[in-house]
C-alpha cells in the first residue's frame, strides 16, 4: 500500500440487536484498549470521542447514535506523523453522511496528505491512569485535545474520553478521573537575533526652526474657535426664603381652617357608638335588651368534684384516647407516605396522608438548598432509597455556594404551585446546570 499507508480507518454501525455491520476497512487492524459503549456512560451525550492506542498508532473513535443504531468511527495514525486535527474531527463526524465514497477518496477530501509529515514524538512514559475524562465546550476545544494526543503529549492515562461539557456521567466522579487541560510536550525552537537596519529619521525640530515656510504656514492658520462658557446664576436667597414662608402659611391654614369647613356627617355627635344599636335603628327592628356582665347572677349551686355527674368525669379522660388514635393514624400515613416517596418517580402531593411529608414536598418549590438536604428524609442514611431523589439532593449540594446555585434555586422555584414533582426530569435538569467546580464537602447526616 503506497497512499496513505499510516492511516487506518474503518466505520461500523451496531444494530438494537447488537448485530454489527462493517461499511469501511482500510489499513491496519485497530484493536484498541478500550470495551465497552461510552455513551452508555453519560445521561445526555450525543457523541463521544475516545482516544487510545493500538499497537504503532495512536486512534480515535467517534460514538455517535444515528437513530436506534450507533455509529463508530475509528481513525488510527502512525505514532511521529503530523496530521491536521481539524481535518480528523470533520473525516469522524461526516464519513457516516458519505457512505458511497472509500476510504481513499475521503482522505482527499477531507485534506490528507498521501506522504505523512514526521512530527519529534516524544519518548512515550507508562501512564498513571487507566482512564480519564477531557470535556471540550466547541470544536476548538476538542481540536486542542486532539493536537496533543496526536502530539505525544496528553498521556497523564492511557485511554482518555473526550465529551461535551454539558455531558453528566453517570457514574461518580471518583471512578473516572476529570482531567482540566490536555499539555502539549514541549520542543526546543533554536532562534537566531535578527537585526533590522533603520534609516535615521530627520530631526523635526531643525526643519522647524530654519524652514521659513513653516513660519507663515503657522501664521496663516485659523485661529481656534472656542465655545464661551456661560456662569451659572446663582439663586436669589431672598426668593428662596419667601417661598419657605408662604409654604408654611398655607401649612398654618390648612391644619386651623379645613376642620371647620368640612360639613358634619350623621354620626359626628355619637359618642361610644354601639354599631349593634345603629343598625336595629336603621332597620326598624326593637332594640333587644343588652345584658351586662355586671348584672349576671352567680348561680345558687356551683358543682364540685363531688356533685359532678359522671359524664363530666368520664369526658375528662376521653381526649387521651384521642391523641392517642391521633398519634396512631399519623405513624401509618408516615409510614404509607414513605414507601410511596420511595417507590414513585413522580410525586404527588394530592397523594400524600401526613403533614410530615407535605412539608417536604413544599421544600423543593420554596428553594432552599440546605433545608433540602437537612430534611430527616434526606439526612437520615436508609430513609431515602429513591435513586432519582437521592441524585437531584446530591446536584443540589453540589451546586451550594457555587456559580451555579441560583440556576438551581430558579430550577427548583419552577415547581411552585404545582401538585407534582418528577423526579427523574428534575434529577437531568440539574444535571445540565453542573458546575465545573462543585461542591466537595460530604452531604449533612443525622
Amino acid at each position: 500500500m503506497t497512499d496513505y499507508s499510516y492511516i487506518s480507518l474503518s466505520l461500523t454501525v451496531i444494530k438494537p440487536d447488537k448485530s454489527e455491520t462493517r461499511l469501511i476497512s482500510f489499513g491496519k487492524e485497530v484493536t484498541p484498549l478500550f470495551t465497552g459503549n461510552p455513551l452508555e456512560m453519560f445521561l445526555n451525550a450525543t457523541e463521544v470521542f475516545v482516544f487510545d492506542t493500538s499497537g504503532n498508532q495512536n486512534i480515535v473513535s467517534l460514538w455517535k447514535r444515528s437513530g436506534d443504531n450507533t455509529v463508530i468511527a475509528t481513525l488510527g495514525i502512525d505514532k511521529g506523523c503530523r496530521i491536521k486535527p481539524q481535518a480528523a474531527i470533520r473525516l469522524l463526524r461526516e464519513c457516516v453522511t458519505l457512505p458511497g465514497l472509500k476510504a481513499e477518496e475521503l482522505f482527499e477530501v477531507f485534506g490528507f496528505h498521501t506522504v505523512p509529515s514526521p512530527c519529534c514524538y516524544p519518548v512515550e512514559s507508562k501512564p498513571s491512569l487507566h482512564r480519564a475524562m477531557r470535556t471540550f465546550t466547541s470544536t476548538a476545544g476538542l481540536t486542542d485535545i486532539v493536537s496533543a494526543r496526536f502530539s505525544g503529549g496528553d498521556r497523564e492515562a492511557a485511554i482518555v474520553i473526550a465529551v461535551d461539557a454539558t455531558a453528566v456521567p453517570v457514574e461518580e466522579e471518583e471512578t473516572i478521573v476529570r482531567l482540566r487541560n490536555a499539555p502539549v510536550p514541549d520542543f526546543e525552537v533554536e532562534t537566531k537575533e535578527c537585526v533590522i537596519k533603520t534609516k535615521p529619521q530627520p530631526d523635526n525640530r531643525n526643519s522647524f526652526y530654519t524652514n521659513p515656510q513653516n513660519e507663515s504656514a503657522l501664521e496663516e492658520d485659523e485661529e481656534e474657535y472656542v465655545v464661551p462658557t456661560q456662569k451659572r446664576k446663582k439663586g436669589n436667597p431672598l426668593i428662596i426664603i419667601l417661598f419657605v414662608a408662604i409654604a408654611l402659611g398655607a401649612g398654618w391654614a390648612a391644619v386651623k381652617y379645613l376642620p371647620a369647613l368640612i360639613p358634619d356627617s350623621d354620626y359626628s355627635h355619637i359618642e361610644s357608638t354601639d354599631v349593634t344599636q345603629i343598625a336595629l335603628m336603621e332597620s326598624g327592628q326593637p332594640e333587644q335588651a343588652t345584658v351586662s356582665a355586671d348584672s349576671i347572677e352567680a348561680p345558687d349551686s356551683i358543682v364540685t368534684d363531688e356533685t359532678a355527674p359522671d359524664s363530666i368525669t368520664a369526658s375528662e379522660h376521653a381526649p387521651e384516647v384521642k391523641v392517642e388514635n391521633t398519634a396512631a393514624t399519623d405513624i401509618n400515613a408516615e409510614k404509607a407516605d414513605l414507601e410511596y416517596l420511595n417507590s414513585s418517580k413522580v410525586w404527588k402531593r394530592s397523594d400524600l396522608k401526613s403533614e410530615k411529608y407535605r412539608a417536604l414536598f413544599n421544600l423543593f418549590a420554596a428553594g432552599n438548598i440546605t433545608d433540602i438536604v437537612n430534611a430527616e428524609y434526606f439526612a437520615v442514611p436508609g430513609m431515602c432509597t429513591n435513586r432519582d431523589a437521592d441524585k437531584v439532593v446530591t446536584f443540589l449540594w453540589q451546586s451550594y455556594r457555587t456559580d451555579t446555585q441560583y440556576s438551581n434555586v430558579r430550577a427548583l422555584k419552577r415547581l411552585e404551585g404545582k401538585d407534582e414533582i418528577d423526579m427523574h426530569k428534575l434529577m437531568e435538569n440539574l444535571a445540565k446546570i453542573r458546575s465545573p467546580k462543585p461542591n466537595k464537602n460530604p452531604r449533612p447526616r443525622r
